[in-house]
């Protein structure tokens, strides 16, 4: 059988890919999304230093003070008040025995 002599067929017709229609609108989407955030960010940024400014002068008009921020302010670590003996005679053992490895376990039945 000669080449020429096989039977021919037609071939089917391709669909559009989801991807191609989608792809000229993904572009968009992502310039829109960088367009946007970028406009929100020097408008946040301008706004911040413009109504700021007018915030504060407005409420000295009005007698109201700001609160001052105060970086000087330090909380003390919480410790416990209530130790009992046996626990008070742990902690000065490992504080005492501080250049060594000392593995304390403490069970307490409830």
């Amino acid at each position: 059988m000669d080449m020429y002599q096989l039977p021919k067929f037609k071939p089917r017709k391709l669909l559009p890919s989801r991807w191609v229609s989608w792809q000229g609108k993904f572009i968009e989407i992502v310039l829109i999304v960088l367009l946007s955030l970028t406009a929100g960010g020097i408008g946040g940024v301008l706004s911040q230093n413009y109504f700021f400014s007018l915030t504060k002068e407005l409420l000295s008009r009005t007698n109201i003070k700001l609160p001052q921020n105060n970086q000087e302010q330090k909380l003390e670590p919480v410790s416990p008040k209530c130790l009992s003996i046996q626990e008070e005679m742990v902690i000065k053992a490992v504080k005492s025995a501080s250049p060594a490895v000392v593995s304390v376990v403490i069970t307490k039945n409830v």
